[in-house]
């Protein structure tokens, strides 16, 4: 049986169409996927490059089960987090936070995409709540759906509530 499963799976690779793309299964494919403007910091902006972050950056993190990976910032290249909402048809909003440039200067950026034909596509725009401060940060979620939206000292000052179809702003306190 172990055999069969072999070369049924070779047969698959074997007659797939080049350039065939499978839809992403984890956070990190997701992350593979991102645009190279995260990715300033590297020498060259390969799969390889983008894998040693998370694999040599300490304080880096990949928890795959809750769709979130975190790598640490180290002069060349900034902070970094990709978090995963689950929508109802099963499909994936990817948000993509950092908060400081790769110089430490606080320049906080959330970005948005979904996976459409081997790419991602930024629907930021479209998602993300007006009437958010621009000098405010943003804490993206290890666990549970709700964004911090927060000021230079990490304070929440208001919060994105994921309700499956999209977010909902609400100031802290309410």
């Amino acid at each position: 049986m172990g055999r069969l499963c072999t070369i049924l799976s070779l047969l698959l690779i074997v007659v797939s169409p080049r350039g065939a793309t499978h839809p992403p299964r984890s956070v990190i494919d997701y992350y593979l996927l991102l645009p190279s403007d995260y990715f300033d910091g590297l020498a060259t902006d390969t799969r390889s490059e983008r894998l040693r972050l998370l694999r040599d950056f300490k304080g880096s993190s990949v928890d795959r089960p809750h769709g979130f990976l975190h790598i640490r910032g180290d002069g060349a290249q900034s902070d970094l987090t990709v978090c995963l909402f689950k929508r109802p048809n099963g499909s994936y909003l990817v948000a993509v936070n950092s908060n400081t440039a790769s110089d430490g200067v606080w320049g906080p950026s959330l970005d948005f995409y979904t996976y459409q034909q081997g790419h991602l596509v930024n629907v930021t725009k479209a998602v993300r709540p007006a009437g958010i401060n621009q000098q405010l940060g943003f804490v993206l979620p290890r666990y549970g759906t709700t964004i911090k939206v927060v000021n230079r000292r990490g304070k929440p000052v208001e919060y994105l509530y994921w309700n499956a179809a999209g977010f909902q702003l609400r100031r802290a306190g309410h």
